[in-house]
């Protein structure tokens, strides 16, 4: 078993994973803001 040997066709797909969650993480955390301060206002009336 030879480790250090990866195929590049995994390297492509893991480094488009790794964006895809960053900019699923960076949308979700925008929108939990945005429901937060909607539900505070809500609270507030």
């Amino acid at each position: 078993m030879n480790l250090s040997h990866t195929p590049p066709s995994y390297s492509m797909s893991d480094s488009i994973a790794v964006e895809l969650y960053r900019w699923i993480s960076s949308r979700t955390a925008g929108l939990v803001a945005t429901m937060t301060v909607i539900l505070g206002f809500r609270a507030m009336k």
